[in-house]
């Protein structure tokens, strides 16, 4: 009698984090990863881009574009990884909001799978920090999971907490685009490490929207020394 209880709890658990049907459509899969074909291939990489302001180009990767040319940035390097629409939406917000394992695993999937190669090399990636409140109510850090995913593939290079939010905020989606930007100024502080100055720091977010805290966040890290690059997994 224990033999088959067991094998339904561990058959429970292997269909919550090992879906056998589509994540997205409830349609029936063949793989392991999740999603089935149709809805996996309307997931978008992005690999066209302005290395430089991360923003999304048509036919081939550049060091600068028309948009970014004549701006100054508090960062080096930019890059999204995947577009922030459809069916990535969609899982993006079920593992932050929902803490949806079966959808954060076919995130860590699809980031895995993902040719990864940066003209940016980082002594060390920094999620941006979350909001206390925000973060006690969710639970865990929704970024670390990816930061650390991510640094592995990138060599094993350190995931520190080198910023805090020390003043709470609005959040950033309730706001209006020029409001973002006044709504974060003066919003972090960097925490003294023994990292020497100079150090590449690879700033990493989940979404790149206005970009406005992304920018907060540089200009305080260039500010205190760092060499800065970004890094999101979707825009």
């Amino acid at each position: 009698m224990l033999i088959p209880a067991l094998k339904k709890v561990v058959s429970f658990i292997l269909d919550s984090v090992y879906p056998p049907f589509c994540w997205n459509c409830g349609g029936s899969t063949d793989n392991s990863v999740g999603l089935c074909a149709l809805c996996a291939e309307k997931i978008s990489p992005i690999d066209k881009f302005c290395s430089r302001c991360g923003s999304v180009q048509q036919t081939e990767s550049t060091p600068s574009c028309a948009y970014c040319s004549s701006k100054r940035l508090p960062y080096e390097f930019c890059r999204s990884l995947f577009r922030y629409d459809g069916v990535f939406r969609k899982l993006l917000t079920a593992h932050k909001y929902s803490s949806d394992t079966a959808a954060t695993r076919i995130l860590k999937h699809l980031i895995n799978s993902l040719p990864l190669s940066l003209d940016f090399h980082p002594d060390v990636i920094v999620p941006v920090p979350q909001d206390r409140r925000r973060l006690r109510k969710r639970g865990y850090d929704h970024l670390v999971p990816f930061a650390r995913l991510i640094a592995s593939k990138l060599g094993n290079i350190p995931v520190l907490s080198l910023l805090r939010k020390k003043v709470a905020t609005p959040p950033q989606a309730s706001l209006s685009d020029s409001m973002r930007k006044k709504n974060l100024i003066g919003a972090f502080e960097v925490i003294p490490t023994p990292l020497p100055k100079k150090s590449k720091a690879l700033l990493f977010d989940d979404v790149t929207s206005t970009g406005a805290t992304l920018k907060e966040c540089a200009k305080t890290l260039k500010k205190a020394g760092y060499i800065v690059g970004l890094l999101t997994l979707s825009r």
